[in-house]
Parts: structure tokens; C-alpha cells; sequence
């Protein structure tokens, strides 16, 4: 059975993503993403910026986002995998599926 941290974590990730998939450019910063979870998941509401900055970490590793660092910020860009698993057409564990429409 999957405890609640780790439910929270796949889906605070798909959340990361989903905000990237949506933005015209596909990127925007941590900062930004920290000021926009909490509004477009309620789970989430209390979310650390460390969280979120370990979270964007984390799908880098696996290849949906790159990071850039400029003038102290990190700025997130979804990759074309990143989509994919946004959009429904990958799978990644950690990263909670997409909700049925």
C-alpha cells in the first residue's frame, strides 16, 4: 500500500508538470510554480519552496524538465518527455497518471 507522502510527492510532480504543459513557453520559475501550486491543488496548500525545489530536482534526473539558474532563480523548462507524461502518452513512476476526463 502507498502511504500519503509519497501519493502527495506523484501528485505534487503531475501538478509541476501539468502548470509547465499549460504556460505557453512551457517554463516559468520555482518561484512561480511555489506560488501557483497551492491554487491549483488544494492538497498542496502548505507546500514548502524547498519541496517544490527538491521536486523539480527530481524530474530532472528523469529527463521531463531542465533547469537553468539566473540571478539566483531556477527556472523550469518542460522537455517534449516531460509533456508526454503530462499529457498521458508516458508513464514515470513517481509521478501520479493523469486524471480521467
Amino acid at each position: 500500500m502507498t502511504d500519503l507522502k509519497t501519493i502527495e510527492a506523484e501528485d505534487r510532480r503531475r501538478t509541476i508538470l501539468d502548470l509547465l504543459a499549460d504556460d505557453q513557453d512551457h517554463m516559468t520559475s520555482v518561484a512561480m510554480l511555489y506560488r501557483a501550486i497551492p491554487h491549483t491543488n488544494t492538497l498542496h496548500k502548505n507546500v514548502a519552496i524547498t519541496t517544490v525545489r527538491d521536486d523539480v530536482r527530481w524530474l530532472e534526473k528523469r529527463m521531463l524538465v531542465t533547469l537553468k539558474i539566473e540571478d539566483a532563480e531556477i527556472y523550469v523548462t518542460l522537455t517534449q518527455r516531460g509533456k508526454e507524461v503530462s499529457e498521458g502518452r508516458q508513464t514515470v513512476q513517481g509521478v501520479a497518471k493523469p486524471l480521467l476526463d
